[in-house]
């Protein structure tokens, strides 16, 4: 869905079909920009939640350097999803990532502290190695109506926007808690549908089982 699109649809919860949306570019198309991309990092920064859209794989921009510990991640890195991995030729090293206060009592690690990635070890021997990062990332703000919205569902976004936009307007006040309660219910279906597929609730595989007793159709 495109950020016009969204503007449209956050219009019609909020207003229904009396009034226009706003003008890009116009003092209130701003406004409600910088409520979209709020809603938009909240959702990101979801603490019980790893989105499968804001997966990618990086590779950091600096090459293993002997001696060095510590390497910086990119500015929109969110978390880890699994092991890192550095690759020295065509070996490819991997490293579990743990929680910091543990450095001193494991070995082939790696932690992260804000956005800096530290080895537990001695990587001498990966000298010239490329690190790759796979993890969650936090998506670029919006800031065009040609822009392509990147939450899972853009139907929540609208509704949880309007919400908020009726919240600090007495015009639309009376709104708020209906808005409020369809983002929500929303809200909960996207989180299922997230979880769908993953590793702790994996989709189910369809089989065909010949039941005793039966003849098989």
């Amino acid at each position: 869905m495109l950020v016009s699109t969204l503007f449209d649809r956050i219009n019609s919860a909020l207003r229904g079909q009396d009034d226009e949306t706003p003008t890009e570019g116009g003092a209130e198309a701003t406004y409600w920009l910088g409520i979209i991309n709020r809603k938009k990092d909240e959702w990101a920064f979801d603490p019980f939640e790893n989105w499968s859209s804001l997966f990618e794989e990086r590779v950091l921009t600096d090459p293993i350097v002997s001696g060095t510990q510590e390497y910086d991640l990119d500015a929109d890195f969110l978390k880890p999803s699994d092991e890192i991995e550095v690759l020295v030729g065509d070996q490819v090293h991997k490293f579990s990532v743990i929680e910091p206060q543990l450095r001193d009592s494991v070995s082939g690690a790696v932690y992260i502290v804000g956005k800096k990635l530290h080895f537990v070890d001695d990587i001498d021997h990966l000298d010239g190695g490329t690190t790759t990062v796979p993890g969650f990332y936090l998506p670029a703000d919006l800031d065009a109506f040609t822009d392509v919205v990147p939450v899972d569902d853009p139907n929540w976004l609208a509704l949880a926007v309007a919400a908020e936009i009726a919240f600090a307007d007495v015009t639309y006040e009376d709104k708020m808690s209906d808005l409020t309660g369809m983002a929500n219910n929303l809200y909960t279906r996207m989180k299922a549908a997230n979880k769908k597929g993953t590793i702790t609730t994996p989709r189910a595989l369809t089989t065909k089982v010949k039941r005793i007793g039966s003849q098989e159709r």
